[in-house]
C-alpha cells in the first residue's frame, strides 16, 4: 500500500478513501515512467479549463516540475489534482495546470485508488486513532478483491485483512456486498453491480485477486422456510426496525430493533458452541451440514445460516437468515445448527418501498432518502402498507428516522477451551510418558473471555479462557533465552524458537491496550498488567489482591510484580493464541545450598554467579529437562544448561566456582518435592559415540527401544532395588493411590518402574514400562505406587528411544517390522549415534556384525513397496525365522487335509517364540529372555471353570444376509461350515493368541468333560491349539471334539484337551453350518467339493433350521503367490502357501450398489453444477434431491461408530463410508476402481478422489438407510456439440468457458438419453440460454447435429 488517505471532507463520509500501487509497475514498467516524467518536463505547457474527472498535467509550486493528475476537486479559484503516479493530493490555481496530449496517458497510472469496501466507519469513534492506524499500513502490502468501478477509474476494494482489523479494533462494521454496492450507488447517484471483469488500468490480463463471486439464485427452499418461521407483522402497524440487507429499493432486509437482544444472546450461543468444535476438528470427525447452519460471518461473529449449494472451492454459498445477506464462506467456518435453533423465529424480513410506483418525485426521493440513512446505520421507523404472498415480501413507509445508530455489541471472537489442566495427562513417551501442562501457583490458569470495541466504549465479559502451556517434558532438548534468575533452584526460561512470536505479540498488545479498556472480572485470574517499571502491557496472571494493590506473575518471563489494580486488564482472546512463554526450572543435581549464614537459601553470591555465567554469555544456552516435579504446588523442570559454543555444563561451572557442598535431599526437602516423572537421561552419548546395545522392542520398522551394555551392572542393581521395594510394598497392610510413577506386575511375575495411565476398563491400567519400552495392560492390583522417598524414582530410565537413521516413517511395511523382531529383538548389535532429536531420542546407525540394520530395513521396504494389496498381517517374528507370507488381496490362507477342512497353519513351535509390537519383557545379559504376551491380547486369567459352547454370542446373520465367504470345512453338499471373509483377520488372530508361549505355559488340563463342553484342543497335524466343544466320549479316555470355528472334528486323548481361558468366550463361533439350497448343479459331492474349496464365495443365507440353507456364487481367480513374497518367505515344511486370487471386475458386489433417483425424459428439472470438468465430463444435482442431500447430512452427523469394509468388498461398484480429505468429513462413495490404487466416487459431491490400496482398511460400511437413499449427483455428457480441434479433445479454454457457464447459474437441465447406466447426455440451460449454444457461438465447439443450430 503506497499511500493510505481517510478523506473526512469526501461525500462518502462513512467509507475509507485508499490508494494503492500496483507491485507490478514497481518493476516491469519503472524504466517506462522514468522516460515518461522526462517527457512530461520537456513538453510544451498549454493552459486549459479542466473539469472534475479529467486528466491534465499539473505542476507542483514548490519542486516546479510537472505530474500526470486528475481533478478531484474544484473550490473557488483552486483545483484539487490528484497525481496518478504519486497518490498525492495538489491544490493549486488554473496557472499550474495544463491540458497535454493523450499520448502521455497511454502508460496507466501507477497508482491505483478507491474506496474500502465492505465497511463503513462506526458513529462516535475517535478520527484521530484511526488516522493512527491508516498511517502504520502506508508501504504494507495488501490482497484484495475488486468489487465494483465507480467514474473516473475509482474503485472500490474489499480487504479482508484491514475490514477484519477495523472492525476488530472497533473502528467500523461489516456490511455484505450487495448492501454495499447499493449504498454506494444511492450516494454517488451511479448504479453499481458487482465487477467480474479485469480492471482496465491493471497491466495483467486477468482479474486482480478476484474472489470467487457467487450470483445469485433462486431461494425456494428458503422461502418456504421464512414462510413458516419467519415475523409475523400485520398491514397497519408500526415498527422500529434496522435495514440488515439490500439489493435495491425493492428488496431489502429489516429486523425489529426488539430483537437485538435475542440476536445477540443467540450469537453468543453459537459462538459458544462452535469455538469449542473448531478446537476438537482434528480430534474427531468433522460433522455433516444440513441446510440450516451455523455460520461463522467475514466479521468474526457466528450466525445461524442457510446452505444452497454444494461446497465450490472449499467454500459454501450462505445466506445469513437472520439477516438477509449472502456470503462466500469458507467450509470450515460452517458447522451444523443446534437442534433448539431449529424453531427460532427468522428475524429478518424482506421489504420493498410502497413509494416506488408513487409519481410525485418528492414523496419517492424523501423515501430513498430515509432508506440511505437506515443503511448507514439510522433507526427507521416504518408503517406496513401490505403484504406479496408469493413473493413474501412487505410493502413499506417509512414514516421518520431516529438518531440512534448503529451500536455494535462486542464481538464474538475465538472462545477457545483453554484451561490449563493439572498434572493428569500421559502421552506414552518413552522417557516420562507426559503432556504436562504448565501450573503455576498450583493454581489453573483462569480468564475471562472479553470482547472489545473503541476506548470510549467499556469492554464486557463474554466467557472464561486461559494460557495455554508449552509442552515441556523429559528429554526435550532446546535453545533457551533465561528470563528471570532467582537461584539455582529457581530460574525461568522462554523457548528461543519463539521469541520472535512473543515480540510481535508484545507490540500488539502495546497496540491494543493503548487505545482500549477492558475491565478485568472479579473472577479473572488471567489478564493483561501494566507494569511501573516501564509501562509496558504484560500478560499476567493474578497471585492475589489486596487492599487495591495486587501481585501478578508476567507468565511469558516468570517475573512477579506488585501493581495497582487499576493496571489490570482483562486479556482478549485472540492473544492467548501463544503458549505462556516462560516455564519455571531447577538445575540437575538437587543439593543443599553451603550458606548456612542464609538459613539454606542460596548465598546472593551464588545467585550473582549465575546470572553473570548466562546473561555475560556470548552464545545461546540450550536447556535439556531430565525430571518434572512439584515443590510448593508449582511444577518445576529439573534441567541442565549448557553453552552451544563450549558445550560446558553450567551447573558444573557453577559448583566449581561457587563450592556449594553436595549433600543427601533431606526429609523435608522431600516433603516439599514429589516427583512427576521419571529421571531422564541421555547417558552421555553424543553424535559419533559407538555403543554395543542390547534391543529390548521393537516399535516400528524406524524406531527402537535398547540398553547400553555399560549400563548392565546399572540395570541389574535396579532390578534388585525393584525387587527388594516391590516385597515391601506388598507387606505393607495400607494401599496407597495408585499414581503415574508405580512398579507394575508383568506375565513373568516380576515387577517393572511404569507410567501408569487410564484406560477404558476400571479395573485396569495402561501401563509404559520406562526400562523397556514396551506397553501393557495390567489389572489394578497389579500396579502400586513408588513411594516418595524411593531411589527407584531417581534412577535414570534405562530404555534408550533410538530411530534408524534414514528409514522413513511414511509409508510403515508390517512385514518389514515383522522382519526386524526376529532379527534384532534381544540381540547385542553395536549402535552409531548420528544425532540427537529435541524430543532426547537418538538418530543411529546399527549394526549387526557388518551387516548394516538400517540399510536392510530400507531394502526391504523398497522390496515389499511394489506389493500394494497387502491388507492383513501378524507379528509373528522369531530370533531365527524370517517373516511369512501375508494375507494378501483377497487371499484366504489354507491347508487342505483329508477331510477337506482349512485351519490355520501356524506351528505351535514358532507361534511361540514370536514377539508382538508391544515389544520383549524385561530381561538381562547372560540370561535367557524372559517370555512375554502380545499386547493386544487380554491379560489372561487362571479360569479353570469350564464353560458349554451355549456360552458363545451368536453370529449375527439373518435371511437376506449376503456377505463373502470361504469354506473352513466339506462333509457333503448338504453339511459343509462357511467362515465369513471379513472374521479371517480375528480367527488368525486369535490362533496367534491361543498357541502362545504364555498361554501354553499356563494350560491345565480339563478333569471332568461333558458333552458340549468348550475346551481348547490340540490338533493332531500340526499340533496347534484351537477352540473346540466335546461332542462325544469314545471310551478309553478319548473324546470326540468339533473345532467349532473350522467345523472339523477329531479323535483325541483328554492329555491334548485343556481348559479355555475366559477371555476366549467373547467371540461368536466362527464357522456357520450350511447347506445348499439348490444341488442339481453338481453331481456329487467331490464335484462341489472341487468347486468351491478354497475359492471365494458370495453366499446368500436364505433360510434357517438347524443350519442355514444357502445359495453359493463361486468368484474365479488365480492362486499364485506374489513373486514379491516368495523371495522374503521361508515357508515352513508341509505348509501351503497362501492362495490368492483377482475378483472378476463383473462379478457383484457384496454391499448393495447405490442407485440414481428416477428421471423422466425431456421433462425440465431445476438444478445446479456441482462438479464440472468437460462438457463431456460435470455432474449436476437436481433442486429436488437437496432433501434428501440434507437427510444424508443428518444422519452422518449421528452416525454410531461403522465397521470396516471387508478386504473381500473392495471391489468396483461397492458402496462404502470413505473420509475425504478434501471435504474433511465422511463421504458417501462407491469404489470405481481397487488396483494399486483405489478410486472412489464421492457420489454426493461428483467428483472422484483416490487412496493408496493399503488405505482401503480405512473404509467404512455403508449403514442400511444410507443405502436406501438415491445417489444427489447425476454424471452428464453435454448433448449436441462436440470439440472444434481435429483430435476431439476439448481444450483448456472450452472447458474453463464452460465451467464458467454453469457454476453459480440456475440450470434448466432436459434429460434426452441414458448412456451406459452412468451417465445421461442432457441440454442445459443457463439463466435461459442454452450452454451448447454458447459454446458454439465463443468458438469452442461444433453442433453435431445441424438442426440444433436453427433452433
Amino acid at each position: 500500500m503506497h499511500k493510505v488517505v481517510n478523506n473526512k471532507s469526501h461525500f462518502i463520509l462513512q467509507i475509507w478513501y485508499i490508494c494503492i500501487m500496483c507491485p507490478l509497475y514497481l518493476t516491469i514498467c519503472d524504466l517506462d515512467y522514468i522516460i515518461l516524467q522526462g517527457e512530461i518536463q520537456n513538453i510544451l505547457k498549454t493552459k486549459a479549463a479542466v473539469d472534475i474527472g479529467e486528466f491534465c498535467l499539473v505542476e507542483d509550486v514548490d519542486s516546479g516540475r510537472w505530474y500526470r493528475g486528475r481533478v478531484q476537486n474544484w473550490k473557488k479559484d483552486l483545483f484539487d489534482v490528484f497525481l496518478i503516479d504519486h497518490g498525492n493530493l495538489l491544490s493549486v490555481d488554473i496557472s499550474h495546470i495544463s491540458s497535454c496530449s493523450n499520448d502521455l496517458f497511454i502508460l496507466p497510472p501507477k497508482l491505483v485508488c478507491g474506496f474500502l469496501a465492505n465497511v463503513l466507519l462506526l458513529h462516535g469513534c475517535s478520527h484521530s486513532v484511526v488516522d493512527k492506524y491508516f498511517s502504520n499500513l502506508i508501504k504494507k502490502h495488501v490482497t484484495g478483491y475488486i468489487q465494483a468501478l465507480l467514474p473516473h477509474k475509482v474503485f472500490l476494494l474489499e480487504a479482508p485483512d484491514i475490514n477484519i482489523d477495523l472492525i476488530r479494533h472497533g473502528f467500523g462494521r461489516h456490511v455484505d456486498t450487495d448492501t454495499f454496492l447499493l449504498l454506494v450507488g444511492m450516494l454517488t447517484e451511479v448504479p453499481l453491480k458487482q465487477n467480474m471483469d479485469p480492471v482496465p488500468d491493471l497491466l495483467i490480463k486477468k482479474p486482480w485477486g478476484q474472489e470467487f463471486c457467487f450470483k445469485s439464485s433462486c431461494l425456494q427452499g428458503y422461502k418456504d422456510i421464512l414462510s413458516l418461521c419467519g415475523p409475523r407483522l400485520s398491514c397497519g402497524t408500526r415498527a422500529k426496525v434496522r435495514v440488515t440487507a439490500a439489493v435495491n429499493p425493492g428488496l431489502f432486509y429489516c429486523q425489529k430493533t426488539s430483537m437485538e437482544t435475542d440476536l445477540w444472546e443467540m450469537s453468543k450461543m453459537l459462538a459458544t458452541v462452535n469455538e469449542s468444535r473448531i478446537k476438537e476438528r482434528n480430534q474427531k470427525t468433522p460433522e455433516n451440514l444440513g441446510l440450516l447452519c451455523s455460520v461463522k460471518g467475514k466479521d468474526g461473529k457466528w450466525y445461524r445460516g442457510y446452505v444452497q449449494f454444494l461446497p465450490v472451492n472449499s467454500q459454501l454459498r450462505v445466506l445469513f437468515i437472520d439477516y438477509g445477506f449472502f456470503e462466500s464462506v469458507n467450509v470450515e467456518n460452517v458447522y451444523g445448527l443446534p437442534p433448539d435453533l431449529f424453531s427460532t423465529t427468522i428475524m429478518a424480513f424482506p421489504c420493498s418501498l410502497s413509494s416506488l410506483s408513487d409519481e410525485d418525485e418528492a414523496v419517492k426521493t424523501q423515501q430513498l432518502n430515509f432508506l440511505k440513512a437506515g443503511l448507514l446505520g439510522r433507526v427507521l421507523d416504518v408503517e406496513i402498507r401490505g403484504f406479496d404472498k408469493e413473493q413474501h415480501l412487505y410493502s413499506i413507509t417509512v414514516i421518520g428516522v431516529e438518531d440512534n445508530n448503529v451500536k455494535e455489541p462486542e464481538p464474538i471472537q475465538e472462545l477457545p477451551s483453554m484451561i490449563i489442566e493439572s498434572v493428569s495427562k500421559e502421552d506414552l513417551s518413552p522417557q516420562c510418558g507426559y503432556l504436562y501442562n504448565e501450573t503455576i501457583m498450583g493454581k489453573q490458569l483462569h480468564c475471562e473471555k472479553v470482547g472489545k470495541t473503541c476506548k470510549i466504549e467499556t469492554e464486557k465479559v463474554q466467557a472464561p479462557a486461559s494460557f495455554k502451556a508449552l509442552n515441556i517434558k523429559p528429554g526435550c532438548n532446546l535453545a533457551v533465552i533465561c528470563s528471570y534468575i532467582k537461584s539455582p533452584s529457581e530460574f525461568w526460561c522462554q523457548p528461543l524458537d519463539k521469541h520472535l512470536a512473543l515480540k510481535e505479540l508484545m507490540d500488539e498488545l502495546q497496540q491494543y491496550y493503548s487505545t482500549h479498556s477492558v475491565p478485568l472480572n472479579s473472577r479473572g485470574s488471567c489478564c493483561i498488567a501494566k507494569s511501573p517499571q516501564d509501562g509496558r502491557w504484560y500478560r499476567a496472571f493474578v497471585i492475589e489482591i489486596q487492599k487495591s494493590h495486587a501481585r501478578v506473575m508476567l507468565v511469558d518471563y516468570g517475573f512477579t510484580i506488585q501493581i495497582k489494580e487499576q493496571n489490570l486488564e482483562a486479556i482478549m482472546p485472540e492473544y492467548l493464541y501463544l503458549e505462556a512463554q516462560a516455564f519455571r526450572c531447577s538445575l540437575n543435581n538437587p543439593i543443599k545450598p553451603a550458606d548456612p549464614e542464609n538459613s539454606g537459601d542460596w548465598s546472593p553470591a551464588v545467585c550473582k554467579e549465575l546470572k553473570d555465567l548466562v546473561f555475560n554469555s556470548t552464545s545461546a544456552l540450550r536447556c535439556e529437562v531430565t525430571q518434572l516435579y512439584v515443590k510448593f504446588q508449582g511444577l518445576y523442570n529439573v534441567v541442565e544448561l549448557y553453552d552451544t559454543q563450549t558445550q560446558q555444563s553450567l551447573t558444573n561451572l557453577l559448583f566449581k566456582q561457587s563450592v556449594p557442598r553436595e549433600e543427601p535431599i533431606s526429609a523435608m526437602q522431600l516433603s516439599t518435592m514429589i516427583p512427576e516423572s521419571f529421571v531422564y537421561s541421555s547417558h552421555d552419548l553424543r553424535p559419533g559415540n559407538e555403543e554395543q546395545v542390547y534391543i529390548t522392542h521393537v516399535s516400528s520398522q524406524c524406531e527402537i527401544y535398547c540398553h547400553l551394555e555399560r549400563n548392565t551392572e546399572m540395570i541389574e542393581e535396579l532390578e534388585n532395588k525393584i525387587s527388594d521395594e516391590s516385597e515391601k510394598l506388598m507387606q505393607d497392610s495400607t494401599t496407597a493411590v495408585v499414581r503415574k510413577l508405580s512398579l507394575a506386575k508383568y506375565f513373568d511375575g516380576k515387577w517393572y518402574r511404569g507410567l501408569a495411565h487410564p484406560v477404558q476398563s476400571p479395573l485396569h491400567l495402561g501401563v509404559f514400562f520406562v526400562d523397556y519400552g514396551n506397553t501393557n495392560i495390567s489389572e489394578k492390583t497389579h500396579v502400586m505406587c513408588i513411594p516418595r522417598d524411593s531411589d527407584l524414582l531417581y534412577t535414570p530410565m534405562q530404555a534408550v528411544k533410538c530411530h534408524l537413521a534414514s528409514v522413513s516413517k511414511e509409508k510403515l511395511c508390517s512385514d518389514v517390522r515383522e522382519w526386524l523382531d526376529g532379527a534384532i529383538l534381544n540381540k547385542q548389535l553395536r549402535v552409531v549415534v548420528i544425532g540427537k532429536r529435541e524430543d532426547g531420542s537418538f538418530d543411529v546407525e546399527l549394526f549387526d556384525g557388518d551387516v548394516n540394520i538400517s540399510e536392510k530395513v530400507k531394502e526391504l521396504i523398497l522390496r515389499f513397496s511394489p506389493e500394494p494389496r497387502t491388507v492383513v498381517s501378524f507379528n509373528m517374528s522369531g530370533p531365527k525365522k524370517k517373516p511369512k507370507a501375508l494375507i494378501t488381496g483377497h487371499t484366504k490362507s489354507s491347508v487342505v487335509c483329508k477331510n477337506q477342512s482349512r485351519r490355520p497353519s501356524r506351528s505351535p513351535t514358532l507361534i511361540a517364540s514370536r514377539c508382538t509390537q508391544f515389544g520383549n519383557a524385561p530381561r538381562k545379559k547372560n540370561r535367557p529372555p524372559k517370555k512375554h504376551v502380545p499386547g493386544e491380547r487380554p491379560q489372561h486369567t487362571e479360569d479353570t471353570e469350564i464353560h458349554q459352547l451355549s456360552c458363545l454370542p451368536d453370529m449375527k446373520v439373518s435371511s437376506g444376509f449376503r456377505a463373502m465367504c470361504f469354506v473352513s470345512h466339506i462333509n457333503s453338499v448338504d453339511s459343509f461350515f462357511l467362515q465369513l471373509s471379513e472374521d479371517e483377520p480375528t480367527i488368525l488372530k486369535m490362533g496367534e493368541n491361543l498357541n502362545s508361549s504364555i498361554i501354553r505355559d499356563s494350560l491345565k488340563s480339563a478333569t471332568f468333560l461333558r458333552v458340549n463342553d468348550l475346551v481348547l484342543a490340540e490338533y493332531e497335524e500340526d499340533g496347534a491349539l484351537y477352540r473346540s466343544a466335546v461332542t462325544n466320549y469314545e471310551g478309553s479316555s478319548r473324546f470326540k471334539v468339533e473345532f467349532v470355528d473350522y467345523g472339523n472334528s477329531a479323535v483325541m486323548g483328554k492329555e491334548k484337551i485343556y481348559s479355555i481361558p475366559k477371555e476366549y468366550l467373547s467371540h461368536p463361533r466362527f464357522s456357520i453350518a450350511c447347506s445348499l439350497l439348490d444341488t442339481s448343479m453338481y453331481k456329487s459331492d467331490v464335484s462341489f467339493t472341487d468347486a468351491v474349496m478354497e475359492k471365494p464365495l458370495l453366499v446368500d443365507f436364505v433360510r434357517h433350521k438347524n443350519h442355514w440353507e444357502v445359495e453359493v456364487e463361486i468368484l474365479d481367480g488365480s492362486g499364485c503367490v506374489p513373486s514379491v513374497l516368495e523371495a522374503a518367505v521361508e515357508s515352513e515344511k508341509g505348509e501351503k502357501s497362501p492362495a490368492s486370487f483377482q475378483r472378476d471386475e463383473k462379478a457383484t458386489s457384496c454391499e448393495q450398489n447405490l442407485f440414481f433417483a428416477p428421471i423422466d425424459i425431456d421433462k425440465a428439472y431445476s438444478g445446479f453444477a456441482a462438479a464440472v470438468t468437460t462438457p463431456c465430463e460435470f455432474c449436476i444435482v437436481l433442486e429436488d434431491l437437496l432433501l434428501v442431500m440434507n437427510k444424508v447430512s443428518l444422519i452422518l452427523d449421528d452416525l454410531p461408530e461403522q465397521m470396516s469394509l471387508p478386504v473381500a468388498h473392495l471391489v468396483p461398484g461397492t458402496c462404502c463410508l470413505f473420509k475425504s480429505h478434501t471435504k474433511n468429513k465422511w463421504c458417501r462413495a462407491e469404489i470405481a476402481d481397487a488396483d494399486t490404487t483405489a478410486v472412489l466416487n464421492l457420489v454426493d459431491y461428483g467428483h472422484y478422489e483416490g487412496i493408496p490400496y493399503e488405505d482401503c482398511s480405512k473404509l467404512k460400511r455403508l449403514p442400511e438407510e444410507m443405502r436406501n437413499l438415491p445417489k444427489v449427483t447425476y454424471p452428464c455428457i453435454l448433448r449436441g456439440v462436440k470439440p472444434v480441434g481435429a483430435d476431439g479433445q476439448w481444450t483448456d479454454g472450452a472447458a474453463v468457458f464452460f465451467q464458467q457457464s454453469l457454476y453459480q447459474k440456475n440450470l434448466q437441465i432436459f434429460f434426452r438419453e441414458c448412456v451406459s447406466n452412468t451417465h445421461w447426455k442432457v441440454d442445459i440451460l443457463a439463466e435461459g440460454v442454452h450452454v451448447a449454444k454458447e459454446l458454439v457461438d465463443a468458438g469452442h465447439a461444433n453442433y453435431i447435429d445441424v438442426m440444433l443450430g436453427l433452433r
